[in-house]
Protein backbone atom coordinates (compact mmCIF):
# COMPACT_ATOMS: atom_id res chain seq x y z
CA UNK A 1 0.00 0.00 0.00
CA UNK A 2 1.58 3.46 -0.95
CA UNK A 3 1.78 5.67 2.03
CA UNK A 4 -0.48 9.04 1.71
CA UNK A 5 0.63 12.31 0.50
CA UNK A 6 2.00 14.81 2.35
CA UNK A 7 0.00 17.51 3.23
CA UNK A 8 0.22 20.56 1.65
CA UNK A 9 2.30 23.82 2.82
CA UNK A 10 -1.02 25.57 2.87
CA UNK A 11 -2.89 22.75 4.76
CA UNK A 12 -0.03 22.69 7.50
CA UNK A 13 -0.43 26.91 7.64
CA UNK A 14 -4.61 26.49 7.89
CA UNK A 15 -3.73 24.03 10.82
CA UNK A 16 -1.26 26.09 12.68
CA UNK A 17 -3.69 28.85 12.23
CA UNK A 18 -6.49 27.30 13.86
CA UNK A 19 -4.54 25.86 16.53
CA UNK A 20 -3.65 29.76 17.00
CA UNK A 21 -7.21 30.60 16.99
CA UNK A 22 -8.61 28.00 19.50
CA UNK A 23 -5.25 29.13 22.29
CA UNK A 24 -6.38 32.66 21.50
CA UNK A 25 -10.28 31.99 22.29
CA UNK A 26 -8.98 29.88 25.19
CA UNK A 27 -6.85 33.27 26.38
CA UNK A 28 -9.53 35.21 25.79
CA UNK A 29 -12.80 33.69 26.72
CA UNK A 30 -14.31 34.10 23.07
CA UNK A 31 -16.02 31.88 21.41
CA UNK A 32 -16.48 31.14 17.36
CA UNK A 33 -19.62 31.96 15.52
CA UNK A 34 -21.91 29.06 14.27
CA UNK A 35 -20.79 29.92 10.95
CA UNK A 36 -17.00 29.97 11.47
CA UNK A 37 -14.90 26.88 10.53
CA UNK A 38 -13.80 25.28 13.49
CA UNK A 39 -11.01 23.10 11.62
CA UNK A 40 -9.26 25.64 9.55
CA UNK A 41 -10.36 29.06 10.26
CA UNK A 42 -8.79 31.55 7.58
CA UNK A 43 -6.19 34.01 8.35
CA UNK A 44 -8.24 36.98 8.15
CA UNK A 45 -10.83 35.72 10.97
CA UNK A 46 -7.30 35.04 13.39
CA UNK A 47 -5.98 38.53 12.41
CA UNK A 48 -9.51 39.64 13.53
CA UNK A 49 -10.26 37.82 16.89
CA UNK A 50 -6.68 39.04 17.84
CA UNK A 51 -7.65 42.55 17.27
CA UNK A 52 -10.84 42.60 18.60
CA UNK A 53 -9.21 40.71 21.54
CA UNK A 54 -6.60 43.39 22.04
CA UNK A 55 -9.25 46.36 21.63
CA UNK A 56 -11.46 44.78 24.66
CA UNK A 57 -9.05 44.92 26.66
CA UNK A 58 -7.73 48.68 25.35
CA UNK A 59 -11.25 49.26 26.59
CA UNK A 60 -11.48 47.81 29.88
CA UNK A 61 -8.25 49.11 31.16
CA UNK A 62 -7.79 52.54 29.56
CA UNK A 63 -10.83 53.58 32.18
CA UNK A 64 -8.30 53.02 35.40
CA UNK A 65 -4.83 54.45 33.84
CA UNK A 66 -3.95 57.90 34.80
CA UNK A 67 -1.45 60.53 33.98
CA UNK A 68 0.67 61.99 36.86
CA UNK A 69 1.80 65.40 36.93
CA UNK A 70 3.93 66.61 39.09
CA UNK A 71 5.37 70.12 40.31
CA UNK A 72 8.06 70.82 42.49
CA UNK A 73 11.37 72.48 42.70
CA UNK A 74 13.83 69.75 41.81
CA UNK A 75 14.26 70.26 38.19
CA UNK A 76 17.30 66.91 38.17
CA UNK A 77 15.20 64.12 36.90
CA UNK A 78 14.03 66.27 33.62
CA UNK A 79 17.35 67.40 33.06
CA UNK A 80 18.68 63.91 33.59
CA UNK A 81 16.16 62.99 30.97
CA UNK A 82 17.08 65.56 28.59
CA UNK A 83 20.83 64.07 28.59
CA UNK A 84 19.63 60.73 28.00
CA UNK A 85 17.63 61.83 25.25
CA UNK A 86 19.15 64.90 23.51
CA UNK A 87 17.75 65.14 20.40
CA UNK A 88 14.19 65.44 21.93
CA UNK A 89 12.90 68.75 22.33
CA UNK A 90 11.98 69.90 25.78
CA UNK A 91 8.44 68.95 26.12
CA UNK A 92 8.10 70.32 30.42
CA UNK A 93 8.95 73.12 32.71
CA UNK A 94 11.92 72.16 34.03
CA UNK A 95 10.56 71.82 37.60
CA UNK A 96 7.49 69.61 36.24
CA UNK A 97 7.21 65.84 35.20
CA UNK A 98 4.90 63.70 33.75
CA UNK A 99 4.39 60.22 34.36
CA UNK A 100 1.62 57.12 34.53
CA UNK A 101 -0.02 55.11 37.33
CA UNK A 102 -3.30 53.06 37.57
CA UNK A 103 -6.35 53.57 39.85
CA UNK A 104 -6.78 50.18 42.48
CA UNK A 105 -10.04 51.13 43.55
CA UNK A 106 -12.84 53.22 43.69
CA UNK A 107 -11.12 55.41 46.86
CA UNK A 108 -8.78 56.89 44.21
CA UNK A 109 -5.91 55.09 45.27
CA UNK A 110 -3.36 54.94 42.63
CA UNK A 111 -0.26 52.71 41.80
CA UNK A 112 2.98 54.54 40.33
CA UNK A 113 6.75 55.22 40.72
CA UNK A 114 8.84 56.57 43.41
CA UNK A 115 11.19 58.60 40.78
CA UNK A 116 7.95 59.88 39.64
CA UNK A 117 6.26 61.51 42.33
CA UNK A 118 9.60 62.29 44.00
CA UNK A 119 10.32 65.77 44.88
CA UNK A 120 6.61 66.96 44.14
CA UNK A 121 5.21 69.54 46.17
CA UNK A 122 2.31 69.29 43.68
CA UNK A 123 0.43 66.13 42.47
CA UNK A 124 -2.47 65.87 40.13
CA UNK A 125 -3.90 63.07 38.31
CA UNK A 126 -5.65 63.34 34.95
CA UNK A 127 -8.18 61.20 33.93
CA UNK A 128 -8.76 59.89 30.10
CA UNK A 129 -11.03 62.01 29.58
CA UNK A 130 -9.09 64.70 30.34
CA UNK A 131 -10.27 65.80 33.89
CA UNK A 132 -7.88 66.52 36.88
CA UNK A 133 -8.16 65.90 40.63
CA UNK A 134 -5.00 66.57 43.36
CA UNK A 135 -3.20 63.90 45.08
CA UNK A 136 -1.37 63.38 47.95
CA UNK A 137 1.54 61.10 48.79
CA UNK A 138 0.40 58.43 50.88
CA UNK A 139 3.72 56.63 50.83
CA UNK A 140 6.89 55.73 48.54
CA UNK A 141 9.73 53.83 48.74
CA UNK A 142 13.06 54.49 46.93
CA UNK A 143 14.29 50.88 47.34
CA UNK A 144 11.67 49.45 45.05
CA UNK A 145 10.75 52.47 43.25
CA UNK A 146 6.86 51.81 44.22
CA UNK A 147 4.89 54.70 45.54
CA UNK A 148 0.92 54.80 46.07
CA UNK A 149 -0.83 58.55 46.05
CA UNK A 150 -4.39 59.04 46.08
CA UNK A 151 -7.07 61.29 44.69
CA UNK A 152 -8.90 64.28 47.26
CA UNK A 153 -11.86 64.27 45.76
CA UNK A 154 -12.53 61.30 43.13
CA UNK A 155 -15.45 60.99 40.53
CA UNK A 156 -18.22 58.71 41.87
CA UNK A 157 -18.12 56.69 38.53
CA UNK A 158 -14.34 55.69 38.99
CA UNK A 159 -12.54 52.54 37.75
CA UNK A 160 -10.25 50.68 39.16
CA UNK A 161 -7.67 47.80 37.28
CA UNK A 162 -8.02 44.65 37.41
CA UNK A 163 -5.09 42.94 39.59
CA UNK A 164 -3.36 39.87 38.30
CA UNK A 165 -0.91 37.19 39.33
CA UNK A 166 2.81 37.68 38.53
CA UNK A 167 3.79 34.72 39.61
CA UNK A 168 1.91 32.59 37.17
CA UNK A 169 3.26 34.80 34.14
CA UNK A 170 5.10 32.74 31.49
CA UNK A 171 7.88 33.84 29.43
CA UNK A 172 6.65 34.37 26.06
CA UNK A 173 3.01 35.37 27.43
CA UNK A 174 1.53 38.73 25.56
CA UNK A 175 2.45 41.97 27.97
CA UNK A 176 0.63 45.18 27.16
CA UNK A 177 1.75 48.75 28.59
CA UNK A 178 -0.73 51.77 28.91
CA UNK A 179 0.68 55.16 29.81
CA UNK A 180 1.91 58.45 28.50
CA UNK A 181 5.09 57.53 26.62
CA UNK A 182 7.04 61.45 26.24
CA UNK A 183 3.31 62.79 27.29
CA UNK A 184 1.33 61.29 25.03
CA UNK A 185 -1.47 60.18 27.16
CA UNK A 186 -3.29 56.80 26.58
CA UNK A 187 -1.19 55.32 24.32
CA UNK A 188 -1.38 51.51 24.27
CA UNK A 189 1.78 48.90 23.25
CA UNK A 190 2.15 45.30 22.76
CA UNK A 191 4.80 43.45 23.42
CA UNK A 192 6.09 40.11 25.60
CA UNK A 193 7.19 38.39 28.55
CA UNK A 194 10.94 38.38 27.15
CA UNK A 195 12.51 37.18 31.01
CA UNK A 196 11.42 37.28 35.13
CA UNK A 197 13.67 37.49 38.06
CA UNK A 198 15.49 40.41 36.65
CA UNK A 199 17.82 41.88 38.90
CA UNK A 200 21.27 44.70 38.58
CA UNK A 201 19.65 47.08 36.92
CA UNK A 202 20.84 50.29 37.03
CA UNK A 203 23.31 52.86 36.40
CA UNK A 204 26.18 50.64 35.55
CA UNK A 205 23.96 49.60 32.40
CA UNK A 206 23.84 52.41 30.08
CA UNK A 207 20.61 53.58 28.64
CA UNK A 208 18.70 53.68 31.62
CA UNK A 209 15.93 55.75 31.20
CA UNK A 210 14.91 56.54 34.67
CA UNK A 211 16.66 58.64 37.75
CA UNK A 212 17.40 56.80 40.96
CA UNK A 213 18.50 53.17 40.38
CA UNK A 214 21.18 53.52 42.01
CA UNK A 215 18.84 52.79 45.42
CA UNK A 216 17.03 50.21 43.70
CA UNK A 217 18.12 47.46 46.71
CA UNK A 218 15.69 44.79 45.50
CA UNK A 219 14.99 44.15 42.36
CA UNK A 220 12.73 41.25 41.14
CA UNK A 221 11.93 42.53 37.48
CA UNK A 222 9.72 41.40 34.33
CA UNK A 223 11.75 42.27 31.49
CA UNK A 224 9.45 42.77 27.88
CA UNK A 225 9.86 43.88 24.87
CA UNK A 226 7.07 46.11 24.57
CA UNK A 227 7.34 48.95 23.29
CA UNK A 228 8.11 51.63 26.70
CA UNK A 229 9.58 54.74 26.77
CA UNK A 230 10.07 57.57 29.35
CA UNK A 231 6.49 58.55 30.61
CA UNK A 232 5.42 55.03 30.57
CA UNK A 233 7.32 54.64 34.61
CA UNK A 234 4.10 54.50 37.19
CA UNK A 235 2.05 52.93 34.46
CA UNK A 236 0.36 49.01 33.94
CA UNK A 237 1.41 46.03 32.43
CA UNK A 238 -1.12 43.86 31.69
CA UNK A 239 -2.00 40.67 30.10
CA UNK A 240 -4.21 39.81 27.52
CA UNK A 241 -7.10 39.46 29.64
CA UNK A 242 -6.89 42.86 30.81
CA UNK A 243 -5.24 42.47 33.92
CA UNK A 244 -2.52 44.20 35.39
CA UNK A 245 0.64 42.17 36.35
CA UNK A 246 3.22 44.81 36.90
CA UNK A 247 4.36 48.41 37.61
CA UNK A 248 6.30 49.55 34.00
CA UNK A 249 9.65 51.24 35.81
CA UNK A 250 12.54 51.24 33.28
CA UNK A 251 13.90 51.11 29.76
CA UNK A 252 17.13 50.45 27.89
CA UNK A 253 17.91 51.87 25.02
CA UNK A 254 17.71 54.96 23.55
CA UNK A 255 13.59 55.13 23.18
CA UNK A 256 10.76 52.58 21.96
CA UNK A 257 11.69 48.68 21.27
CA UNK A 258 14.82 48.14 23.86
CA UNK A 259 14.51 46.44 26.78
CA UNK A 260 11.19 47.44 29.28
CA UNK A 261 11.30 46.48 32.80
CA UNK A 262 8.20 46.36 34.88
CA UNK A 263 8.20 45.50 39.02
CA UNK A 264 6.30 42.23 39.32
CA UNK A 265 2.74 43.58 40.90
CA UNK A 266 2.79 40.63 43.77
CA UNK A 267 5.60 42.54 44.72
CA UNK A 268 4.27 45.90 44.47
CA UNK A 269 1.10 45.08 46.19
CA UNK A 270 3.31 43.81 49.17
CA UNK A 271 5.25 47.14 49.53
CA UNK A 272 2.47 48.87 49.01
CA UNK A 273 0.00 47.55 51.54
CA UNK A 274 2.61 48.67 54.06
CA UNK A 275 2.84 51.90 52.72
CA UNK A 276 -0.59 52.42 52.76
CA UNK A 277 -1.22 51.31 56.44
CA UNK A 278 2.19 52.94 58.01
CA UNK A 279 3.93 55.38 55.41
CA UNK A 280 6.95 53.64 54.77
CA UNK A 281 8.08 49.90 54.18
CA UNK A 282 9.58 47.45 57.36
CA UNK A 283 11.98 45.34 56.40
CA UNK A 284 13.93 42.70 57.84
CA UNK A 285 17.91 43.81 57.95
CA UNK A 286 20.88 40.87 58.99
CA UNK A 287 23.90 43.56 58.59
CA UNK A 288 25.93 42.05 55.99
CA UNK A 289 26.89 42.38 52.69
CA UNK A 290 26.25 39.43 50.54
CA UNK A 291 27.79 38.29 47.07
CA UNK A 292 27.10 35.37 44.40
CA UNK A 293 29.35 33.00 45.42
CA UNK A 294 33.20 32.99 43.70
CA UNK A 295 34.05 30.19 41.85
CA UNK A 296 36.68 29.39 43.33
CA UNK A 297 35.60 29.27 47.14
CA UNK A 298 32.62 27.11 45.70
CA UNK A 299 35.23 24.53 44.59
CA UNK A 300 36.32 24.75 48.09
CA UNK A 301 32.78 23.49 49.53
CA UNK A 302 32.12 21.62 46.54
CA UNK A 303 28.77 23.36 45.67
CA UNK A 304 26.94 23.82 42.40
CA UNK A 305 25.51 26.24 40.63
CA UNK A 306 22.92 27.16 42.92
CA UNK A 307 25.44 27.64 45.63
CA UNK A 308 23.94 30.11 48.18
CA UNK A 309 24.77 33.85 49.48
CA UNK A 310 29.02 34.12 50.23
CA UNK A 311 29.26 36.68 53.03
CA UNK A 312 32.24 39.37 51.71
CA UNK A 313 31.37 41.23 55.13
CA UNK A 314 29.62 41.89 58.60
CA UNK A 315 28.84 44.57 60.38
CA UNK A 316 29.43 44.88 64.33
CA UNK A 317 26.61 44.97 66.74
CA UNK A 318 24.02 44.12 63.96
CA UNK A 319 21.78 40.77 64.23
CA UNK A 320 24.23 38.61 62.20
CA UNK A 321 27.40 39.26 64.37
CA UNK A 322 24.91 38.55 67.41
CA UNK A 323 24.00 35.21 65.70
CA UNK A 324 27.79 34.52 64.83
CA UNK A 325 27.98 34.58 61.12
CA UNK A 326 31.50 35.21 59.95
CA UNK A 327 32.95 36.32 57.29
CA UNK A 328 33.52 33.56 54.59
CA UNK A 329 30.24 31.62 55.60
CA UNK A 330 28.12 30.51 52.89
CA UNK A 331 23.78 31.06 53.47
CA UNK A 332 22.04 28.52 52.13
CA UNK A 333 18.75 28.69 53.72
CA UNK A 334 17.34 31.46 55.46
CA UNK A 335 13.68 31.30 57.67
CA UNK A 336 13.09 28.12 55.97
CA UNK A 337 13.57 29.16 52.39
CA UNK A 338 16.71 27.91 50.33
CA UNK A 339 19.09 30.23 49.47
CA UNK A 340 20.81 30.13 45.84
CA UNK A 341 22.55 33.56 45.54
CA UNK A 342 23.12 37.15 47.21
CA UNK A 343 19.39 38.20 45.70
CA UNK A 344 17.96 35.77 47.00
CA UNK A 345 19.12 36.17 50.83
CA UNK A 346 18.23 39.81 50.41
CA UNK A 347 14.80 39.12 49.67
CA UNK A 348 14.65 36.50 52.18
CA UNK A 349 15.54 38.91 54.71
CA UNK A 350 14.06 41.80 53.44
CA UNK A 351 10.50 39.86 53.86
CA UNK A 352 11.06 37.88 57.68
CA UNK A 353 9.50 39.20 60.44
CA UNK A 354 11.60 41.29 62.78
CA UNK A 355 11.86 40.66 66.48
CA UNK A 356 11.33 36.79 65.64
CA UNK A 357 14.17 34.08 66.36
CA UNK A 358 14.91 32.56 62.92
CA UNK A 359 16.90 29.90 61.58
CA UNK A 360 20.28 30.24 59.12
CA UNK A 361 21.56 27.50 57.97
CA UNK A 362 25.11 28.23 56.63
CA UNK A 363 28.15 26.55 55.01
CA UNK A 364 31.65 26.89 57.11
CA UNK A 365 35.16 25.44 56.94
CA UNK A 366 36.52 23.85 60.31
CA UNK A 367 39.87 24.16 60.86
CA UNK A 368 40.59 20.70 59.80
CA UNK A 369 39.83 22.56 56.33
CA UNK A 370 36.44 20.56 55.88
CA UNK A 371 33.03 22.48 54.63
CA UNK A 372 30.46 21.78 57.63
CA UNK A 373 27.21 22.90 58.13
CA UNK A 374 25.67 24.86 61.07
CA UNK A 375 22.84 26.10 61.62
CA UNK A 376 22.38 29.39 63.35
CA UNK A 377 18.96 31.45 65.28
CA UNK A 378 18.81 34.99 64.01
CA UNK A 379 16.50 37.70 65.27
CA UNK A 380 15.97 40.38 62.84
CA UNK A 381 16.08 44.22 63.41
CA UNK A 382 14.59 46.72 60.81
CA UNK A 383 16.38 47.76 57.79
CA UNK A 384 17.84 51.18 58.33
CA UNK A 385 17.24 53.66 55.21
CA UNK A 386 19.90 53.41 52.34
CA UNK A 387 22.05 56.99 53.80
CA UNK A 388 22.01 55.98 57.02
CA UNK A 389 23.84 52.33 55.70
CA UNK A 390 26.11 54.32 54.23
CA UNK A 391 26.67 56.62 57.02
CA UNK A 392 26.98 53.55 59.29
CA UNK A 393 29.54 51.90 57.39
CA UNK A 394 31.77 55.04 56.44
CA UNK A 395 31.98 56.29 60.01
CA UNK A 396 33.41 52.00 60.93
CA UNK A 397 35.79 52.29 57.97
CA UNK A 398 37.12 55.92 59.61
CA UNK A 399 37.33 54.77 62.74
CA UNK A 400 39.14 51.50 61.94
CA UNK A 401 38.21 49.37 64.67
CA UNK A 402 39.40 46.18 64.99
CA UNK A 403 35.80 45.51 64.76
CA UNK A 404 35.09 47.74 62.06
CA UNK A 405 34.12 45.56 59.10
CA UNK A 406 34.93 41.82 58.98
CA UNK A 407 36.76 41.01 55.50
CA UNK A 408 35.98 37.73 53.33
CA UNK A 409 39.24 36.76 51.59
CA UNK A 410 41.73 38.82 53.62
CA UNK A 411 40.05 40.97 56.42
CA UNK A 412 43.46 43.64 56.85
CA UNK A 413 43.06 44.82 52.99
CA UNK A 414 38.83 45.04 53.51
CA UNK A 415 39.49 46.67 56.56
CA UNK A 416 42.31 49.08 55.28
CA UNK A 417 41.83 49.61 51.62
CA UNK A 418 38.11 48.58 51.21
CA UNK A 419 39.54 45.51 48.70
CA UNK A 420 37.96 41.78 48.54
CA UNK A 421 40.33 39.74 46.34
CA UNK A 422 40.74 36.32 45.25
CA UNK A 423 44.07 33.95 44.04
CA UNK A 424 43.53 33.14 40.76
CA UNK A 425 42.82 29.19 39.19
CA UNK A 426 42.91 27.81 35.87
CA UNK A 427 39.58 27.63 35.44
CA UNK A 428 39.38 31.54 36.72
CA UNK A 429 41.96 32.21 34.57
CA UNK A 430 40.49 30.70 31.38
CA UNK A 431 36.88 32.44 32.15
CA UNK A 432 38.90 35.70 32.44
CA UNK A 433 40.21 34.65 28.72
CA UNK A 434 43.69 34.51 29.95
CA UNK A 435 46.29 31.92 29.96
CA UNK A 436 45.69 29.33 32.54
CA UNK A 437 48.83 29.39 34.11
CA UNK A 438 48.99 32.99 34.19
CA UNK A 439 49.94 34.72 37.74
CA UNK A 440 48.27 37.39 39.81
CA UNK A 441 45.54 38.55 41.99
CA UNK A 442 42.01 38.87 41.21
CA UNK A 443 39.50 41.71 42.61
CA UNK A 444 36.56 40.28 43.72
CA UNK A 445 35.30 43.67 44.48
CA UNK A 446 35.89 47.52 45.57
CA UNK A 447 34.02 49.24 48.23
CA UNK A 448 32.87 52.63 47.23
CA UNK A 449 34.60 55.28 48.89
CA UNK A 450 37.54 53.27 49.88
CA UNK A 451 41.73 54.31 49.45
CA UNK A 452 41.18 50.91 46.72
CA UNK A 453 38.71 52.37 44.62
CA UNK A 454 40.21 56.03 45.11
CA UNK A 455 43.54 54.40 43.71
CA UNK A 456 41.51 53.36 40.78
CA UNK A 457 40.87 49.69 41.01
CA UNK A 458 37.98 48.00 39.70
CA UNK A 459 36.10 44.47 39.88
CA UNK A 460 37.53 42.08 37.65
CA UNK A 461 41.00 43.69 37.62
CA UNK A 462 44.45 41.96 37.84
CA UNK A 463 47.10 42.90 40.59
CA UNK A 464 49.82 41.95 38.83
CA UNK A 465 52.54 43.39 40.96
CA UNK A 466 52.41 46.25 44.54
CA UNK A 467 55.72 47.94 45.26
CA UNK A 468 57.15 46.27 42.48
CA UNK A 469 56.90 43.11 43.99
CA UNK A 470 55.26 40.22 41.82
CA UNK A 471 51.64 38.71 43.31
CA UNK A 472 50.40 35.54 43.45
CA UNK A 473 47.46 35.52 46.56
CA UNK A 474 46.12 37.75 49.07
CA UNK A 475 49.26 37.57 51.23
CA UNK A 476 51.80 38.33 49.24
CA UNK A 477 49.53 41.96 48.42
CA UNK A 478 49.29 42.11 51.68
CA UNK A 479 52.91 41.71 52.62
CA UNK A 480 53.97 44.41 50.03
CA UNK A 481 51.67 46.76 51.09
CA UNK A 482 52.88 46.30 54.67
CA UNK A 483 56.70 46.58 54.08
CA UNK A 484 56.58 49.28 51.46
CA UNK A 485 58.62 52.65 52.75
CA UNK A 486 56.65 55.12 50.57
CA UNK A 487 53.39 56.93 50.83
CA UNK A 488 51.94 56.14 47.60
CA UNK A 489 52.22 52.59 46.49
CA UNK A 490 52.80 51.58 42.66
CA UNK A 491 50.93 48.80 41.32
CA UNK A 492 50.64 46.84 38.30
CA UNK A 493 47.62 45.66 37.32
CA UNK A 494 45.76 44.02 33.90
CA UNK A 495 42.55 45.77 32.68
CA UNK A 496 40.65 43.96 29.86
CA UNK A 497 43.83 42.43 28.90
CA UNK A 498 45.79 45.38 28.85
CA UNK A 499 48.59 46.88 31.45
CA UNK A 500 47.94 49.78 33.54
CA UNK A 501 49.55 51.30 36.28
CA UNK A 502 47.96 52.89 39.87
CA UNK A 503 49.21 54.60 42.50
CA UNK A 504 47.80 53.56 46.25
CA UNK A 505 48.22 55.83 49.09
CA UNK A 506 49.76 53.51 51.91
CA UNK A 507 46.90 53.12 54.64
Amino acid sequence: MMPPPPPSKRVLTLTALALCLSLFFAITGHTARADEPASAPSPRVVIEAMEQGFIEVAERVMPSVVTVHIRGSSPAADRELQELFPDLPPMLDPAEGTGSGFVVDVDGTIFTNHHVVKDAELIQVILRDGTRYKADLVGADIESDVAVIRMLDPPEDLTAAEIGDSDAVRVGQFAIAIGSPLGFENSFTVGHVSAKERSNIGRPMPGIASPGFENLSYQDFLQVDTPINPGNSGGPLVDIRGKVIGINTAIIASGGGGIGFSIPINMAQTIASQLIAQGHVSRGWLGVTPLDVPEEIGEKHELGRAAGAYIQSVLPDTPASKAGIAQDDIIVAFNERAIHSAKDLMNAVAWSPIDKTLTCKLLRMNKAGESTLVSLQVSLAERPAPEAQRKLVQELRRTGGKDSVQGSSDRWLVQRLGLVVQTLTGRLNAKLKRRRSARGVHVLSVQQGSPAAEAGLQADDILMEANHQPLSNADDLRTAIQNAQREFIPLAIERSGAQQFLSLERP
